[in-house]
């Protein structure tokens, strides 16, 4: 079923040019330049790399390649029936991308809320990051509040969520 999946989002975005999404491998992080300023302080007091891992085991996670080279990862972990908690991590270079993996990324997440059968998607977004949370909004989620102090290094973020459609 999760082939299924990954097939299908393939032939959901067959008009983009040079992007081809595939399950998650370990080794997919290894050739990420992260620059996301959250992610960079959060490895100090964390492996991100284990974690992203961990999640891809007990949920869902795929990687977008674009003209083959890995540029994001886009995971969810079901915390009940119907509930998910998304997550992903882009590469430098998806700045150069950031329309077409903003399309890309709906898609991704209109296939994961229909294979996990979510009716709520939630993430949280560090709220001094103005473009995660322009990029979160772009995707159809809404701020519902602020996670004061949350972050590992003390910063707050907000919980944003989208109701599947």
């Amino acid at each position: 079923m999760y082939s299924q999946s990954i097939s299908l989002i393939n032939d959901i975005i067959k008009p983009h040019n040079g992007v081809v999404i595939m399950p998650f491998a370990e080794g997919h992080f290894d050739f990420l330049k992260i620059g996301q300023s959250d992610i960079v302080s959060a490895q100090s007091y964390v492996d991100i790399r284990h974690r992203i891992v961990c999640q891809s085991n007990i949920g869902i996670a795929y990687t977008a390649f674009l003209y083959s080279n890995p540029v994001a990862i886009f995971g969810c972990v079901p915390i009940w029936n119907g509930v998910g908690e998304v997550w992903s991590l882009m590469d430098n270079r998806a700045k150069k991308s950031a329309i077409l993996l903003t399309k890309i990324g709906f898609k991704v997440l209109y296939v994961i809320e229909q294979y996990l059968c979510l009716h709520r998607s939630q993430i949280t977004v560090k709220s001094a990051d103005v473009k995660a949370v322009r990029w979160a909004r772009a995707l159809g989620f809404n701020n519902e509040g602020t996670l004061k102090n949350y972050g590992p290094d003390g910063s707050d973020f907000y919980m944003m969520a989208r109701t599947a459609k």
